[in-house]
């Protein structure tokens, strides 16, 4: 059961299916085009679902499973935390004429 909810490619809750959408969906939000992504961000989706990609259910088994899935949970959260960086923080031009005006004041 284990192996089929993080391993599945097809089934759209497994942990697989969903990091492969991740990376998917922040290629395109990030207008990443080229296949070695440049953000922070696309490249630790990338890695992740790589890491995904190679393991075998021993192998997180033999890690165990509690611990392999605290490191996924880790793994997503620096993705959402360089998604942020990214796209939120991003400084816009009006943010920029503003910050000016106040300089100059």
């Amino acid at each position: 059961m284990a192996e089929f909810l993080i391993f599945s490619d097809s089934f759209p809750r497994s942990l697989h299916f969903c990091v492969a959408q991740i990376d998917e969906f922040l290629r395109r939000i990030l207008g990443e085009t080229a296949t070695r992504p440049r953000t922070a961000a696309a490249r630790a989706s990338r890695r992740l679902l790589a890491d995904l990609e190679s393991l075998s259910i021993d192998e997180v088994l033999e890690q165990g499973l509690h611990e392999f899935l605290e490191e996924v949970q880790k793994a997503l959260d620096r993705i959402g935390d360089e998604v942020v960086q990214t796209t939120m923080f991003y400084p816009t031009e009006f943010g920029a004429e503003e910050q000016q005006h106040q300089q100059q004041q």
